[in-house]
């Protein structure tokens, strides 16, 4: 049998190495770093948009990662500096306003809230979600919504988001209960005499590269009387689903609003 002081030493070896596993995990995350690829990024106390701004970094900034683990599949946990401090802070800044300064052999993405498979995830077609879902699927893989609307057969979830670092409202519109279509509708508005808007020009772009030439565009000189004008539409599909970008103008602005429907239930007319 093992006497009581080689046990303590074998102890004494298990807690050591545990120890070092985790200094070492530690800082092989530290050395990961990120570039601030938006022009300004909010630092938040807790991975949601909603919780308190602690940092705003700029572009060309660069940070430490916390953690080499996603939070809730597009938040990073990182070290910074604070502005006019010599002091290093800790929070949570979102995936799409930052590069990666290293090479990455695996990902791994978790959700504290909802760390069990998602059993929905086969065809994707929008996001993380599919046309024909129900509004139970749709908030298992998005979270819970700002808002809900009901005004049957038809209904909305929305969400606050950001494409391109454009904040905007994400919008699933069902029917009987069946996800027939997305949109965001961007929050920014333009002037009216604003000829040349570079977050369509960069929309557009980013659309061509995901989905190639649009298959339609048109402009609208003499659009119809009514208090929003449709200005221009522009067009893309795949096999599954019919993305079309819009330029509205009413009396006092112009605004954009990129749309994704599922081309089985495009004659539903919601």
């Amino acid at each position: 049998m093992m006497n009581r002081s080689a046990k303590g030493r074998l102890r004494g070896i298990i807690l050591s190495l545990s120890l070092f596993v985790c200094v070492l995990s530690l800082f092989s995350a530290y050395e990961k770093k990120l570039e601030i690829t938006a022009e300004k990024a909010h630092v938040y106390l807790k991975p949601d948009v909603n919780s308190s701004t602690i940092g705003l970094l700029k572009k060309g900034d660069v940070v430490a990662l916390a953690s080499s683990i996603k939070i809730k599949k597009n938040w990073y946990y990182i070290y910074f500096s604070a502005a006019n401090s010599d002091f290093t802070s800790s929070g949570y800044i979102l995936d799409s306003s930052v590069n990666k300064l290293f090479r990455v052999t695996k990902v791994l993405h978790i959700d504290e809230e909802r760390p069990q498979k998602n059993p929905y995830q086969s065809q994707i077609h929008f996001r993380n979600t599919r046309w024909g879902m129900n509004q139970t699927q749709v908030v298992f893989t998005e979270g819970r919504p700002v808002s809900r609307k009901k005004d049957h057969p038809s209904s909305t979830l929305t969400y606050e988001s950001t494409l391109l670092d454009m904040e905007c409202l994400l919008i699933y519109s069902f029917s009987h209960d069946r996800l027939v279509k997305a949109k965001y509708d961007f929050s920014k508005k333009y002037p009216i005499h604003n000829q040349s808007i570079e977050d369509l020009i960069s929309i557009k772009k980013a659309l061509t590269q995901k989905y190639g030439e649009p298959k339609e565009e048109k402009h609208f000189k003499e659009p119809p009387e009514n208090s929003q004008k449709l200005l221009q539409t522009t067009r893309w599909e795949t096999r599954e689903t019919m993305i079309c970008l819009y330029l509205y103008q009413n009396k006092e602005h112009i605004e954009m609003e990129l749309e994704y429907t599922g081309l089985q239930f495009r004659n539903f007319g919601i």
